[in-house]
């Protein structure tokens, strides 16, 4: 088991973390409002270097500091994804 303390301890500079939700859809932060589709390209039989491709952008496009300027969840200019790391899969 492994616990991610990224509320009370952020890690955003060094996170190169990525989950693909229940949906077939790419999150690259937990907290991010925006997530990038997979299921498209895996219903669609497309090849592994698609899919790669995608997925890369998806993470070139990772946002900094969980879409912030600065690290901290507790500032007033945090927005709440819609949904939670148990809705996705967490």
């Amino acid at each position: 088991m492994g616990i991610i303390a990224s509320v009370t301890e952020p890690f955003c500079a060094d996170c190169r973390r990525t989950r693909v939700t229940a949906e077939g859809k790419i999150m690259s932060c937990l907290f991010s409002r925006e997530e990038t589709d997979l299921r498209d390209l895996l219903r669609s039989d497309a090849d592994d270097d698609a899919i790669a491709a995608r997925w890369q952008d998806a993470m070139w496009a990772k946002p900094k500091a969980h879409g912030m300027g600065h690290v901290g969840l507790g500032s007033d200019d945090f927005v709440q994804p819609d949904r939670s790391m148990s809705a996705i899969g967490g």
